[in-house]
Formats: structure tokens, sequence, C-alpha cells
């Protein structure tokens, strides 16, 4: 009995390692579909009013981080702002995070989600009381 069950688990590895190698269990299930969100984006960020407070261009790396540095005037006052994050393959904003660069300390945060379609939407709030929207929109590839 136990080389009975040794040569049908053998058989049934077998099976399986062939049907992997072969291809033929894959052609049967979908490949998923990943946004890639990697890529050059405007990013534009309004205060609680909706007057726009800050713009510029970032890149999203394929490991979906976006790091950069963003001048924003927010009641008349300059601050120089270092914006990181990471974007999930979802789309969703991870670890947003706005420092000072001036001070060198954080001094908000960010949040929020892209899609392919609709581009990235979310809000930002420091650590001063202020707050508002940002949203993005690709810059690099036309109708996307």
């Amino acid at each position: 009995m136990r080389n009975r069950f040794k040569k049908l688990s053998f058989l049934f590895s077998l099976i399986i390692t062939i049907s992997l190698a072969s291809g033929s269990m894959a052609k049967n299930f979908p490949p998923l579909s990943i946004p890639g969100f990697q890529g050059i984006w405007d990013f534009t960020f309004y205060d609680a009013s909706g007057k726009m407070q800050g713009k510029k261009t970032l890149q999203i790396s394929e490991d979906g981080s976006v790091s950069g540095k963003v001048i924003m005037n927010i009641d008349n006052t300059i601050y120089n702002t270092e914006v990181s994050a990471v974007i999930t393959k979802r789309g969703k904003v991870n670890d947003g995070s706005l420092t000072d660069t001036d001070r060198l300390e954080m001094v908000g945060s960010l949040t929020g989600s892209f899609s392919e379609s609709e581009g990235g939407k979310g809000a930002w709030k420091n650590y001063y009381g202020k707050s508002g929207t940002w949203e993005a929109k690709r810059s690099d590839k036309e109708n996307r």
C-alpha cells in the first residue's frame, strides 16, 4: 500500500509538472491586468477653498515611489515642500508625507488614489492647520 501511494503521488506530481511546463494550465486563466502608474505626472495642490497652492511635475518610478520638491504658497507664506509617497499596484497612495525642506522636518501627510482613466486625486494636510486637495494628470502619454 505504501508503494502504491508513492507511485500515485509521483504520477500526480509528474502530471502537474508537465502541465505547468507546457503552459496548458496557464492558457485557461487570463493574465492579471495591473495598471502602470510609472511615468511623468503633473501634480497640482489646492487649498480648502479650491485655490491653487502649488504645481509640480513629478515622476512615479516603476516601483511606485514618487518624490519631488514643490513650492507651496499658503496664505502668502512660501513653503519649500518635499512630497513623497508610494503608489501601490491598485493605485492607493501609501506613506504620503510632506516635509519642510527648510526646517528638515515632516510637516504633513498626503492621501488618495490613482486610476488609469482619471489620474490621481486626494487630500493633503499639514501640521500648520492647513489642508486641501491635490490631483495628478499624466503628462508623458496623451489620451491615457
